[in-house]
């Protein structure tokens, strides 16, 4: 694989995930589409979501809980057209949120069962085309989706700035919380110590 420091699954494996046949070890399983939406409704692997946006996996995943909670054993599989740049770019992403907001306890993750499935869509659609729907595989530079394409493009860049910003302020208002309970801890020591 191309990302060799990232957890990788072959097709066959996320199919047997999709099956259920891992149930007794998973709360749920989802399998995380990172393609633009033309490619995803082209032909998608059977009940994937789609994340084609950063801002979408900040929406679902680190801004909401309706998909986790901590002590839930979640199975998340990425992928994009070749899981060579925007799913592992996603999946990076959801793990330095995971690792930072759960440093406190770490080891400790909402999110420790992370996977990239080998090869992307293109593999997968080779392999198990019966488990895609609809039956097909659209490819990220279509000449039909060209102008989808460019506009897919611009946006994902305009989200990057998005998300960096947002990133930043949560970053800061953690800071800042922590700096207010340090320093009303510190004024009530004090005030302990002058009364006494």
């Amino acid at each position: 694989t191309s990302q060799p420091e990232l957890s990788c699954l072959c097709s066959q494996t996320v199919v047997e995930l999709v099956e259920g046949k891992f149930n007794h070890m998973y709360n749920k399983v989802m399998v995380l589409d990172c393609r633009f939406d033309y490619e995803y409704h082209g032909g998608h692997i059977r009940g994937a979501l789609n994340i084609p946006k950063e801002e979408d996996l900040e929406r679902i995943f680190m801004k909401s809980d309706s998909f986790h909670s901590l002590g839930e054993k979640l199975c998340l599989v990425f992928h994009c057209e070749f899981s060579s740049h925007r799913a592992p770019k996603a999946y990076k992403r959801l793990r330095a949120w995971d690792r930072k907001k759960h440093e406190s306890c770490y080891p400790t993750l909402l999110f420790p069962e992370m996977y990239l499935l080998e090869g992307g869509y293109k593999k997968f659609f080779s392999e198990c085309p019966d488990w895609c729907e609809p039956r097909g595989y659209v490819e990220m530079k279509d000449s039909t989706f060209s102008s989808e394409c460019r506009f897919a493009m611009r946006t994902r860049k305009s989200s990057r700035k998005f998300l960096s910003r947002s990133c930043t302020n949560i970053h800061s208002e953690e800071m800042a919380n922590r700096q207010t309970s340090t320093t009303t801890t510190t004024t009530r020591d004090n005030m302990e110590e002058d009364s006494s």
